[in-house]
């Protein structure tokens, strides 16, 4: 239990200092790894590599790559090629979005409305909106492909968790 003033907390399993604020990436920034229980905004002017990110929601307005990891939604709205390891208990790409995912995602559950290339491993389901595009294997409980979307690759269905 942590007060909702809080800017930080110490895990009181391990002691690890937890960081609680909403952090924003602009151009040029400096920090390439964020760890924080707070939202990440990655602004729309930015191009950043080798990030590590580690939080609740991040929303990738501009261009990020390498590791990122969310406890709950990863909001695509730029054109990226991401070169790291993604997990998200929910991932959006947005209508016009052109996203590569060298490595694949681990997710809870995708939503496609623009273009993804990559591997998918989804816990809950995967949905290729109208007009939406999913180039790769999609292995979830789930994949609905709504008329005019698009799917290339194989779906295997697994148990979900």
């Amino acid at each position: 239990m942590v007060p909702t003033a809080a800017l930080s907390a110490n895990c009181s399993h391990c002691h690890a200092h937890l960081k609680m604020t909403d952090i924003e990436l602009k151009p040029g920034a400096r920090r390439l790894t964020v760890r924080t229980l707070g939202n990440v905004t990655v602004l729309a002017d930015a191009v950043l590599s080798q990030l590590s990110v580690t939080c609740n929601n991040c929303y990738l307005n501009g261009r990020g790559s390498g590791f990122f990891r969310c406890a709950g939604l990863l909001k695509v709205s730029s054109n990226n090629r991401i070169e790291g390891s993604v997990q998200a208990g929910c991932m959006e790409v947005e209508r016009g979005v052109d996203l590569i995912l060298t490595q694949g995602a681990t997710v809870g559950e995708l939503v496609v409305s623009g273009r993804l290339t990559g591997r998918i491993v989804a816990r809950k389901s995967v949905v290729v909106r109208r007009g939406g595009e999913l180039y790769g294997n999609c292995f979830s409980p789930s994949l609905v492909v709504e008329q005019g979307g698009t799917h290339r690759g194989e779906w295997h269905e697994v148990q979900p968790d």
